[in-house]
């Protein structure tokens, strides 16, 4: 492990305050560092702070969502002091983001095809051509066949698992340093999770990017991550070895999380 964190969260506290509205801490005194081509997970359950803290590394925590305090250092540079503007040079290029929900991700009246190259527009000085082609050579790295028929669809016309390739796609475009993973197989079925699942363990050894994958479903974690990072109410309370974690879990709230799986679902 590099001595140098890519990432390195100090302290870090988010809240939302609704307009004259209670303030609901999310995120409180977080500390934790990724090192360049890691593979980290983050398990806890919904509300437990794992969306809001990659939300605050992007920059893209919603309305009413701030950061109290903090630090977040991302390649040498302290994120909670950049611009909009400075953040949107970043995000896509150096950070990316796999959502999710890939129906609500991806734009439904544009071809997927142009999204993804308008990623890569975005950052780099090509033509028109150069990003096309950069955008189908990187729909057959993530194994999905028939790219012209895919380059050239919108996301309705494709199935979910389709989708959810392209969404990984799009993050991995540009050759980001790290791509924060936020549930990227939720909305799959059992089926297309794993075939997804396992084209994510490939492109962590291949890509040399470091990767967050965050996730409520322990399963998820042997195979894809080194370690993991258990969050509950907003704090990590427990973290260390894939391993360890699942088979040796010291706190309480581990314990109680992995009791609700049989061993037999994560022992691969």
């Amino acid at each position: 492990m590099s001595a140098e964190p890519l990432l390195q969260v100090k302290d870090l506290h988010v809240a939302y305050q609704p307009v004259r509205g209670q303030i609901f801490p999310a995120v409180n005194g977080v500390d934790f560092r990724i090192t360049p081509g890691e593979a980290v997970g983050m398990l806890g359950e919904s509300g437990s702070g794992k969306s809001s803290i990659a939300a605050a590394i992007l920059g893209t925590l919603p309305k009413g969502g701030v950061i109290n305090s903090g630090s977040i250092q991302f390649n040498g540079r302290e994120l909670t002091s950049l611009s909009e503007r400075q953040l949107q040079h970043l995000r896509g290029s150096e950070i990316a983001m796999i959502f999710p929900e890939p129906g609500l991700a991806l734009n439904p009246v544009l071809r997927v095809g142009v999204q993804i190259s308008e990623v890569v527009r975005a950052h780099r000085d090509w033509n028109q051509q150069k990003c096309r082609e950069a955008a189908k050579a990187m729909l057959v790295r993530v194994k999905l066949d028939d790219v012209e028929r895919i380059f050239n669809s919108y996301p309705h016309q494709l199935s979910g698992g389709q989708k959810q390739r392209v969404l990984i796609a799009q993050a991995l475009v540009c050759g980001p340093k790290l791509v924060l993973a936020d549930e990227p197989t939720s909305s799959l079925d059992t089926t297309i999770q794993a075939e997804v699942l396992t084209l994510l363990r490939e492109l962590v050894i291949e890509a040399r990017t470091a990767f967050l994958f965050i996730t409520h479903n322990p399963a998820l974690l042997p195979g894809l991550a080194e370690r993991v990072m258990v969050m509950h109410e907003g704090k990590i309370v427990e973290s260390g070895a894939v391993k360890d974690i699942l088979f040796r879990p010291e706190h309480a709230y581990t314990q109680q999380l992995l009791s609700a799986l049989p061993k037999r679902c994560y022992s691969s």
